[in-house]
């Protein structure tokens, strides 16, 4: 097409042209196509395009009338009513007798028809094979993201392995991380390989897309039959691979199995070990308050102290298989915490009180040692009979370490840069490794937990998988397995961690209170606690679990002590309730 005019060629003074007609092949401005232009008889027939508004429809319209108008390239004068489908091109009548009379022609509209259907349809093909290539990269994304997620969780597998036998996997674990790593890349560049090639050939589709829209566009037909000669001349790439079987992440990041029958069977079992929780049996006493603490006899797994905050401490006879229980005796006083040792001595915190008392079998109360000026509000006894204590005063926190006899070994109150470790040490426990971990936190106020390693270094848990929820830990315990159970009293959870502090998984308390529940009455609690409805029964059940402390005995059952609530849709509330958990043997 020639070069536009700068204004308009019938006024020639406006400079804001709209308008082109084919027949004349002159272009105007609005005034001029109203005033002008369509006063001319002969401007019946014309057709009149808005250049600005232009699609490819109009412009489809005005290339068919241009082919009534075509003249021929050889005979000037005639025009185009043919095209030679030998030659690829448009021909005049006289064209025939000279160069074509053997040759297979058309007419030139029903030719121009033909290769216009061909064009779109390849442009039908390229949209198909645009989806195809988001699709597949979207998937490969996935894959990707499949790839990292496996890496992860092998590789924590490997850690956790390393954790429970130390020496055995000092070297084996180095050479695992390296060979998962390995595997890793390969995953990673069969990735980037593919990805590469689907942008090769989205770049290939893009270029063709623009040629065809720009001839579409056009007012020249002979370059539909052009463009169609170019692309016709490479075939059309293509990518329809089925990805899904082309890569399989889940095996492609398979690592080997190591053989643990050299090492003993203890070890297996605790490398094994389920973390799933399955409620077996529970239990109701009929006991005044809430049950604030709990502590299983580690020389008789039959035998618990369980104290509430109405000033009354119990020992309890628990069955074999938790079924049932009973009171074997009761003391009245007021108690911060309890912890039993490895002979079935129990040590007592007193409300408000600066020492530490010891009760044995068949004898009363008596100091064992006082801690003042500070204040013990947590204890904890290992299982080589060392004590632990955990001490306030004013706005001082820090946790002891005494031998047996009460001397003090150790003192933990600072990490790096003199900064307090604790602010309220509420439970300790300590892991089968040796490690300590203290729940530092207030009731109902968000905390962490702090490991100190027995290298002498810290670790934090300051959240529980979930970035976004509260970590209120108020109490916390260790399994025969070597897990440590996290008591989150915002969410009335148990969190489940490995010896090294690796976040494993978490369990709502929540069936344990189903049965007690008046689904009728349920509207007037979700209304008294401000929940949202609707709200399915699993996270109604939530708010109900009001659990105030644990303790894991040697025989897998875990005991889950829970406060009682007078809400209009609660007919009984549980005050202790046993949790049967998978151990050792019933995966092995």
């Amino acid at each position: 097409m020639a070069q536009n005019p700068s204004s308009c060629q019938l006024c020639e003074v406006e400079t804001n042209i709209e308008w082109k007609c084919y027949e004349c092949d002159i272009l105007f401005c609005d005034g001029c196509r109203v005033k002008i232009h369509s006063k001319l008889k002969i401007s019946d027939s014309h057709h009149v395009l808005n250049i600005k508004t232009c699609r490819e429809d109009d412009s489809e319209i005005f290339k068919r009338a241009k082919l009534t108008n075509k003249p021929c390239e050889i005979h000037i004068k005639q025009k185009c009513i043919f095209y030679c489908c030998e030659c690829d091109k448009m021909i005049c009548a006289a064209c025939l007798p000279s160069s074509h009379s053997n040759h297979k022609f058309q007419e030139i509209e029903e030719a121009f028809d033909q290769k216009l259907a061909e064009i779109k349809s390849i442009r039908e093909k390229i949209e198909k094979q645009f989806h195809i290539i988001e699709r597949d990269t979207e998937t490969f994304e996935r894959f990707l993201s499949c790839a990292n997620e496996s890496y992860n969780i092998e590789a924590l597998k490997i850690i956790c392995q390393y954790s429970v036998l130390k020496i055995f996997l000092e070297k084996k674990s180095k050479a695992l991380i390296n060979n998962l790593q390995n595997m890793k890349k390969e995953a990673d560049a069969k990735i980037s390989k593919e990805k590469a090639l689907l942008q090769e050939l989205r770049q290939n589709l893009l270029q063709r897309t623009e040629k065809i829209d720009t001839t579409l566009k056009s007012f020249q037909p002979e370059e539909i039959f052009n463009i169609l000669l170019e692309m016709n001349r490479e075939t059309l790439p293509t990518y329809n691979t089925n990805v899904g079987k082309l890569f399989h992440f889940v095996s492609c990041l398979d690592i080997e199995i190591i053989d643990f029958d050299a090492i003993g069977e203890s070890e297996i079992k605790r490398q094994y070990v389920s973390t799933d929780f399955e409620i077996r049996e529970r239990f109701v006493l009929d006991l005044q308050g809430n049950i604030a603490g709990i502590s299983i006899c580690k020389n008789d797994n039959t035998m618990a102290w369980i104290y509430n905050n109405q000033n009354t401490l119990r020992k309890i006879y628990i069955a074999e298989h938790g079924s049932t229980a009973k009171i074997v005796k009761e003391i009245k006083v007021k108690v911060q915490d309890i912890s039993v040792d490895q002979e079935g001595i129990l040590y007592v915190l007193l409300k408000d009180g600066t020492d530490i008392k010891t009760l044995a079998k068949k004898k009363s109360l008596k100091t064992f040692l006082d801690m003042n000026p500070y204040q013990p509000i947590s204890i904890h006894i290992t299982k080589d009979n060392q004590i632990i204590v955990g001490l306030i005063k004013d706005k001082e926190s820090k946790v002891v370490v005494l031998s047996r006899s009460g001397e003090e070994k150790q003192t933990l109150e600072f990490e790096a840069e003199n900064k307090r470790l604790f602010s309220y040490p509420c439970k300790i426990t300590s892991s089968t490794n040796g490690d300590i971990w203290v729940a530092d936190c207030q009731q109902d106020s968000a905390g962490r937990v702090v490991i100190i390693k027995t290298d002498g270094y810290f670790k934090f848990i300051e959240e529980a998988n979930i970035s976004n929820e509260d970590f209120c830990p108020v109490d916390i315990t260790t399994t025969s397995t070597g897990h440590v159970i996290v008591l989150n009293s915002k969410y009335h959870k148990l969190c489940v961690f490995t010896e090294e502090g690796e976040y494993l998984t978490h369990e709502y308390l929540v069936s344990m209170f189903k049965e007690y529940i008046d689904e009728k009455k349920r509207d007037v609690l979700l209304n008294f606690l401000k929940v949202p409805l609707p709200v399915e029964f699993h996270e109604f059940a939530k708010y109900l679990s009001f659990t105030l402390c644990i303790d894991a005995g040697k025989n897998g059952l875990l005991l889950v002590g829970g406060e009682k609530t007078n809400l209009g849709c609660v007919e009984k509330s549980p005050g202790l309730c046993v949790v049967k958990m998978k151990t050792s043997d019933d995966c092995i």
